[in-house]
């Protein structure tokens, strides 16, 4: 079985579906927004090597939020194994 999606593909909503397009497509907006940010300090820390390196995004909360705070946490243990 194959599976293909892209993942920030916008969706075409019919007035029906206007609501829950509407929140799928806010999703897909953070998600991006999450996943570029996440890509940014991976290629800096891992990559680039330097050090110190957090995710910044303003404006999120619940499980955005948390997950950040993880990324965040891990850039300073590995920043500060380093040391």
């Amino acid at each position: 079985m194959e599976v293909s999606a892209d993942l920030f593909a916008q969706v075409s909503i019919s007035a029906e579906m206007e609501g829950k397009g509407r929140t799928q497509s806010t999703l897909v907006d953070h998600f991006s927004i999450f996943a570029n940010e996440v890509t940014r300090v991976a290629q800096e820390l891992g990559i680039e090597g330097k050090l110190g390196v957090q995710a910044s995004l303003h404006d999120v909360h619940g499980t955005w939020k948390e997950t950040t705070l993880k990324v965040n946490t891990m850039t300073s243990n590995l920043t500060g194994q380093t040391h």
